[in-house]
């Protein structure tokens, strides 16, 4: 959930590399088998395998994705179907936990805090608890010790790993444009696109009044 290099923290690769034929053969050694040859996996009393991805209406991108996602869990033997709700209900059924898989959106704030995700019986959408993530949670809000908060990350990063409550599939990423007429540096962070704006500077060129004996350009430079 943490950004790539979060707190200078290598990022080390996904930990579940996608593999939906290997999949399959573990669940097979977990005595789900296809006996009637359809590709759905059943257990010894004939229950089909089968879940449910729950994304909120008039959402494409999540519809494209959860498309998708049910294919690839299809080839490991799963029985899939993509529940669609209004964007109220939706709410509703996540604060319920339900649902099999949801796809949802978290937005990060400046300071990182990620306690309304992951902190036990907050109502976090994943129904995650874990006394230990707690603690840890709050040093990385409460403590201004680098060493303590970034061994407090490290923890965290290792339990999510594990347990591994959401699988993040994708951060958004915005571009920044400016003009050439601007002058200073321009180092926007992702949750503060105007830093050090109170620096910048840009140069404009005004045309002259339209009489002959004024014609050309004069040019100046202000603050932003």
């Amino acid at each position: 959930l943490y950004f790539p290099g979060y707190w200078g923290v290598k990022n080390d690769g996904d930990s579940y590399p996608q593999d939906p034929e290997k999949a399959g053969e573990i669940l097979k050694k977990l005595n789900y088998q296809d006996p009637d040859g359809d590709g759905i996996l059943e257990d010894g009393e004939e229950n089909k395998l089968s879940l449910e991805i729950l994304i909120n209406e008039g959402n494409e991108s999540r519809k494209l994705a959860s498309e998708q996602i049910a294919e690839d869990l299809r080839k490991a033997g799963f029985e899939v179907t993509v529940r669609q709700e209004p964007q109220d209900v939706y709410l509703r059924s996540l604060q319920s936990l339900n649902y099999d898989i949801y796809l949802g959106g978290a937005k990060m704030g400046e300071n990182y805090d990620l306690r309304y995700l992951l902190r036990s019986y907050s109502g976090n959408p994943a129904g995650f608890a874990n006394p230990e993530v707690d603690g840890a949670l709050d040093v990385l809000r409460s403590m201004k010790d680098p060493d303590s908060k970034l061994a407090a990350y490290k923890k965290v990063r290792s339990i999510l790993q594990e347990e591994l409550p959401y699988y993040p599939l994708v951060y958004k990423t915005y571009g920044v444009l400016t003009s050439v007429d601007f002058l200073g540096t321009v180092q926007p962070l992702f949750f503060h696109i105007y830093r050090d704006a109170d620096t910048w500077s840009y140069h404009r060129t005004i045309p002259v009044a339209d009489a002959p004996e004024q014609e050309g350009e004069k040019s100046e430079e202000n603050p932003i």
